[in-house]
């Protein structure tokens, strides 16, 4: 026979479920309480008095009255049994008062502790929500805050993790400080998983503007794009938002396609892959010294990126124009392609490409205003020098086996010419990843020289060695993030690349290094002693995700600026087109260059034995009037260009 529960454990469940209800169940239990005992009590009272059908009412508002602590009864008020009744109601009122102020200060308090915990709903339109919190997420957030500075409304970022919120926001605020410090930027946090569908849901992903997936491992970031593909596509969402997603492992780039639905129509993603994307950057970066900062000032929003002008916002007065005839009228931006609706990104001569109306404009500015035009174009000057830089073959040194070496191989396959050496030093006896059939028979297709060599460890003495069979004009030095814990990695890098310091500086070296690094605090570490260059993973995808929430058509850019087709950056001798130590206006330079079919972005000039910082778009006034630059020898001009250098070479 199955024991049933007594009453008492029944009464005890029914009290606990109707007391779980929350505050105004607590409150009604409480009033029905009250209303039974005052019943009772006046009923007492007034068969107390001798006449209680006569006296009820009146002793039923006494004893509220006493009850509440606005009577206090005494020795004339009645019968003994009276005044002992109203003491009792008394006292009640007393227990009354205090349960009801500890039911009220409990609800109280356990909204604050919700509202900590970060778990209620965000009610925002337009917002950015930040899924996961890392290292990339401060990047994402300063990149952000720098973008808002000069906007008129303050902009909402939301950040969600399964980190508390009192630890997101005490780590938020050390490093951007207080909400005053950053006005135009007001980050809400949120804790919960950054794939459930009821936590984005409390983000309010329906009425965002953009999703950056910002996970620590590729397997949260698929899940999180299939998470935020279903709520985008869903019917109830603004048809403009979308999600950007960075994938670190090549195997892992066609399932977060398929998760997202890249490429198809409706397509809610704009996914980033960042292995070839970094291979790509490190293999330019190699072959031109420098090439790091300018990406970072591409790519960050600080200074000088990449603005699309909304055709609305194109003066006419520049319809039916080639972009170098354009550039002879912008006072402090750079034109540099156009954007169709049918054609995409348009990156080409400018010579040949014409804005028509109805088409936007892709310029390099400082900000994403209007167009600032001289009233008429500026005459250029005539002072441009035809001369051409011989394509040579190149010695390439690469420390690390990693992933990404196939991706480099590849590129390297492309940009370099043939007869050129790649040697790849490891210290493991076998790759991680081996090299790829294909990534050999593009190599030998080049007349690209592969060596594999295998060392026991990476050590001084084996460094000096190798430089001295290699003899490189650049070296790479690849991060091993599968092997330790990213500082151990960067005490790695950083060992290695005082060592080739080292032999640079004894030996009268001249080769160019380029270290792939973890942390941004260790990559300041390292670049505040040299000029070399530092490209941090983890960096580069915060600030590729950061301009691409904002604006979408941007990835289309970046896209065209990183393929092996078309145009891209590079960076040449200033003295292959103008005169040195002769005085030139930033409008007769832009011309010049155009006139060679390619486009000027920015300019490295050389101070000493150090060169500056790379300026993009530089100011082409000065208190007013147009601004003169005057180049040198080892001067060069940042570039859109479709080949490295000149194919001939008359010099």
């Amino acid at each position: 026979m199955v024991k049933q529960a007594s009453l008492k454990t029944r009464l005890s469940y029914w009290f606990d479920n109707f007391m779980s209800r929350g505050l105004w169940a607590k409150i009604g239990f409480l009033a029905l309480v009250t209303v039974i005992f005052i019943a009772i009590m006046g009923i007492i009272a007034a068969i107390a008095y001798g006449d209680g059908e006569q006296m009820l009412p009146w002793v039923w508002w006494k004893t509220v009255m006493t009850s509440l602590g606005k009577n206090t009864p005494g020795q004339n008020d009645g019968p003994v049994v009276y005044i002992a009744l109203m003491i009792i109601a008394m006292i009640y009122g007393m227990f009354f008062s205090s349960m009801l102020i500890g039911f009220i200060a409990g609800s109280i308090r356990d909204k604050v502790n919700s509202l900590a915990k970060g778990t209620g709903n965000v009610v925002e339109s337009d917002h950015i929500i930040i899924l996961g919190f890392n290292e990339t997420t401060y990047v994402l957030l300063g990149e952000l805050i720098e973008a808002n500075r000069n906007m008129q409304k303050t902009q909402v970022v939301v950040v969600l993790d399964e980190t508390s919120k009192e630890d997101m926001d005490d780590a938020i605020a050390a490093r951007f400080g207080k909400q005053s410090d950053h006005p135009k930027t007001r980050i809400v946090c949120r804790k919960g998983s950054i794939y459930d569908l009821a936590s984005l849901e409390r983000c309010s992903i329906a009425t965002c503007r953009s999703v950056i997936v910002g996970a620590s491992s590729d397997f949260e970031t698929i899940k999180a794009i299939m998470a935020c593909a279903y709520l985008l596509n869903s019917g109830e969402a603004s048809p403009d938002a979308f999600a950007v997603a960075v994938i670190h492992e090549e195997d892992s780039v066609a399932a977060a396609e398929i998760a997202g639905h890249d490429g198809r129509e409706g397509d809610r993603l704009e996914l980033l892959p960042l292995q070839e994307i970094l291979a790509r950057i490190i293999v330019h970066t190699s072959r031109q010294p420098g090439l790091s900062r300018v990406f970072d000032e591409l790519f960050n929003f600080k200074g000088n990126e990449v603005y699309t002008i909304e055709a609305a916002h194109v003066p006419a007065t520049l319809h039916n124009r080639t972009l170098r005839e354009i550039n002879l009228q912008l006072k402090d931006s750079i034109a540099i392609g156009i954007l169709d609706e049918n054609r995409g990104i348009v990156l080409s001569n400018p010579n040949e490409v014409v804005l028509e109306a109805g088409q936007s404009l892709i310029v390099v500015a400082e900000d994403d205003h209007d167009l600032h035009l001289a009233p008429k174009p500026i005459a250029p000057k005539e002072l441009g020098v035809n001369r051409n830089s011989p394509l040579a073959t190149m010695r390439c040194l690469v420390f690390g086996g990693q992933p990404i070496l196939n991706d480099m191989l590849i590129e390297y396959a492309r940009y370099l010419q043939p007869g050129s050496t790649v040697t790849v030093v490891t210290e493991e006896a076998r790759l991680r990843r081996p090299i790829r059939h294909a990534t050999q028979e593009a190599l030998d297709r080049a007349s690209i020289t592969l060596r594999m060599e295998n060392v026991p460890e990476i050590s001084r003495e084996e460094v000096f060695a190798m430089l001295d069979e290699a003899r490189p004009d650049s070296v790479v030095v690849l991060s091993n993030h599968a092997s330790s814990t990213p500082d151990a990695e960067d005490a790695k890098t950083i060992a290695l690349v005082l060592y080739l310091r080292d032999y640079r500086d004894l030996r009268g070296a001249t080769f160019s290094i380029t270290s792939e690094m973890c942390l941004g605090k260790n990559r300041e570490i390292a670049a505040n002693t040299s000029s070399d260059d530092f490209i941090i993973g983890k960096h580069l995808s915060g600030l590729l995700m950061a301009q691409i929430a904002l604006d979408r058509n941007v990835r289309s850019f970046f896209e065209c600026l990183l393929s092996p087709e078309g145009f891209e950056v590079y960076m040449k001798p200033a003295r292959n087109y103008v005169p040195m130590n002769y005085d030139i206006d930033l409008f007769s330079l832009v011309d010049i260059v155009a006139a060679r079919g390619e486009m000027l972005i920015g300019i490295q000039q050389r101070s000493g034995t150090v060169f500056m910082e790379p300026q993009i778009n530089p100011p082409k006034y000065s208190n007013g009037s147009i601004k003169n630059y005057r180049f040198g020898l080892d001067d060069r001009l940042v570039l859109l260009s479709e080949e490295a250098y000149d194919k001939i070479a008359t010099d």
